[in-house]
């Protein structure tokens, strides 16, 4: 019997367009993401680089990403209690 996730026509469905800073672009690096019907969401970052990943590797890009702000936040605050505001 065929599987009847190959009988469900593909669907792609914009989600977002953004621009966020990038040192290497000097107007900022565009991304772009999608979802589709096969679960997967594509993440591209300009023409440079594509992340194809279900629900579970967004959670953890979600998580990484989240450590890493929260790393960001810390040396922020380090810096600011050191050498006073701003550093």
């Amino acid at each position: 019997m065929p599987d009847s996730s190959s009988t469900r026509p593909y669907r792609k469905k914009h989600v977002i367009d953004t621009v966020i800073n990038d040192e290497s672009c000097r107007n900022g690096r565009e991304i772009t993401i999608h979802v589709d019907s096969l679960g997967m969401m594509n993440i591209a970052f300009g023409n440079s680089m594509t992340i194809r990943t279900d629900a579970d590797g967004l959670r953890e890009l979600q998580s990484c990403i989240s450590r890493a702000e929260s790393e960001l936040l810390s040396i922020r605050t380090v810096e600011e209690n050191t050498c006073g505001w701003p550093c």
